[in-house]
């Protein structure tokens, strides 16, 4: 496998220090796959995530890996190795685990085509190679919170850093300074605008999405959409362009984390952070739906949280407007668009049809993995997932994380409803709910919220008990319930 298609990335994202005395170090000896003959330390405290995202500490373009396969922790307690809900599995000395798993001396560990065996090494004594961390751990038992901050984006080193494959000056009028991110459709850089000086984001859209039929159609699109919406916590688009035949899209500099990185490192996100997170973007989806826009693939990936618990939804592009009743034809009829994890039924089935209750639904996935640290299904099979989708309520978070409360289950549940006219019919609706259960948890709103002078909860408990309990039984809420 080429450095190409392997970033060793161990000094940078997803290799964090973890608070705690020193550890010992291990070398990583891969065996088989395309990675054979290399080594990767595994410095003193430090977490790596494999997979194919991007994102991942390192990357593989391995179909059989997941985005975010699994997680090697080298914590003061030892090495250990758990699977973060792969479709294929981790297996340790041939053996697929379930659980955190503490690897030893010799332990060889395997996921899709490749195998690496785990050897101890002397430790580091030099003080750089472990920086201190500036803030407290926010790794507590309650999931993170926005107070207790992140792991740093300072890199460390584990491996020789690759020399970066981009020019500064690619795109007229941008210095690019960093990678900072990407996805299926491109890369996202941290640029300076010339002309003003300013810090932006620069996503330049990778060259085979671009010659895709679509692609660059439902891009310019997406943009477009966007580049419309005005929202505190909606990114903002200021540019759209091409040059030299490469798109690209000039955005806000977000200065924050994905909450799916904050789920990986921290587990899951405390009830009341993840509250006020789910309440904004209640917020900027009634701003959308208002403005006749449906996102289409709300999910913790697409939401960014500053340190100050400020949320931004991201990422528009597959985003739709309905016009008079009438819908884009870049999706073609029955055609599943969105993150399987949080697709709604109806979009699994009919993704040019489904409207704003598909974005109600997803965020209640999106909550519930936010809350519980895991995804409202966990099928083993991309057959048996869908089956869930189409037929099976979620388990209770409650069942996941007993301290959560019973009314949240209740709000989730209703959320994702199978039948888009049992869920809440409007994001105002769904975003009142919260901010009633935020107040009974004393989870005062740390921005505006636009529920603030909500008189009592969209739907009365009552109603929420009984909507959980019906959509349990795989039966419908009375038309006087309905909302």
């Amino acid at each position: 496998m080429s450095d190409k298609l392997i970033r060793i990335l161990g000094e940078a994202k997803g290799a964090s220090p973890v608070k705690g005395d020193a550890a010992m170090q291990y070398d990583l000896r891969f065996v088989k796959g395309g990675c054979v003959g290399r080594t990767v330390l595994v410095g003193e405290n430090q977490h790596i995530v494999f997979g194919r995202s991007r994102d991942a500490s390192i990357q593989f373009q391995d179909p059989m890996i997941s985005r975010h396969h699994c997680e090697l922790s080298n914590s003061p307690d030892g090495l250990s190795v758990f699977d973060l809900k792969s479709w294929n599995g981790t297996y340790v000395n041939g053996t697929r685990i379930s659980v955190p798993t503490r690897l030893a001396n010799g332990d060889k560990v395997a996921f899709g085509k490749t195998l690496f065996q785990v050897q101890s090494a002397p430790a580091n004594t030099d003080p750089d190679r472990n920086p201190k961390r500036s803030f407290s751990d926010g790794s507590t038992r309650d999931g993170w919170r926005p107070d207790k901050g992140w792991p740093e984006t300072r890199p460390l080193a584990v491996a020789k850093k690759a020399s970066a494959n981009w020019d500064p000056n690619m795109i007229p009028d941008f210095l690019i300074e960093a990678r900072i991110g990407g996805g299926a459709v491109g890369t996202v850089y941290r640029a300076k605008d010339k002309r003003s000086g300013r810090s932006i984001a620069l996503k330049i859209v990778d060259s085979i999405y671009a010659s895709s039929p679509n692609g660059i159609k439902r891009f310019l699109r997406a943009a477009q959409i966007c580049r419309e919406l005005r929202h505190p916590n909606i990114m903002q688009i200021y540019e759209v362009g091409d040059s030299n035949g490469a798109y690209y899209i000039v955005m806000e500099h977000i200065i924050g984390k994905e909450v799916g990185d904050i789920i990986v490192r921290y587990k899951r996100i405390a009830v009341g952070s993840a509250l006020q997170i789910a309440m904004q973007l209640c917020d900027a989806l009634q701003y959308a739906f208002q403005r006749s826009v449906i996102h289409r693939d709300i999910k913790p990936k697409n939401i960014m949280v500053s340190r100050a618990g400020v949320a931004k939804l991201v990422d528009f592009g597959l985003a739709k407007r309905k016009t008079n009743g009438v819908v884009p034809t870049l999706t073609a009829p029955g055609e599943a668009v969105g993150t399987l994890a949080y697709m709604p039924p109806e979009q699994l089935d009919d993704a040019l049809n489904a409207d704003h209750r598909a974005d109600t639904y997803s965020l209640g996935a999106t909550l519930y993995h936010m809350v519980t640290g895991h995804h409202p299904f966990d099928e083993t099979s991309f057959a048996e997932f869908v089956t869930a989708i189409m037929t099976k309520m979620p388990d209770s978070v409650c069942s996941k994380v007993a301290s959560l409360p019973p009314e949240l289950d209740a709000i989730i549940f209703k959320a994702m409803a199978k039948d888009p006219a049992d869920r809440y019919q409007t994001p105002h609706q769904f975003g009142s709910d919260l901010l009633d259960l935020a107040k009974t948890l004393s989870c005062e709103p740390i921005v505006a919220s636009p529920y603030s002078d909500t008189a009592k909860m969209s739907t009365p408990p009552e109603v929420l008990r009984a909507h959980r309990d019906a959509m349990k039984n795989g039966s419908k809420v009375s038309a006087d319930h309905a909302r």
